[in-house]
């Protein structure tokens, strides 16, 4: 993966289709950190990038990140940004589980 590289993702959150085509706009590979950032293109439901950075620190921890900004493009999001919310929440918590089976979600 390279930047300015197209990736077609597909799936479901919450039963909604959660299809995607993003832009790779830059990859960090470093003896310590690696990561990668996505930012959305002209068609999607939503603007925004989302980055990814694993980082291991000097005192054997290591730092998962992830940071995210959209904004509505679709008009059904304009009209009701709680659907928007619920499903970015649905999607972090994917990414949550994906990456620790200690992960639970609160009750």
């Amino acid at each position: 993966v390279s930047p300015g590289a197209t990736v077609h993702l597909h799936g479901r959150a919450r039963g909604m289709k959660a299809d995607a085509e993003l832009r790779v706009i830059f990859v960090i590979e470093e003896p310590r950190r690696v990561g990668f950032a996505l930012g959305t293109v002209d068609r999607s439901v939503v603007s925004g990038e989302e980055s990814f950075m694993l980082e291991w620190h000097d005192n054997d921890e290591v730092w998962f990140t992830v940071r995210a900004f959209d904004r509505p493009n679709a008009f059904l999001y304009k009209l009701f940004p709680g659907m928007l919310r619920r499903r970015r929440r649905a999607l972090f918590q994917r990414y949550l589980r994906a990456i620790s089976p200690l992960y639970t979600t609160s009750a």
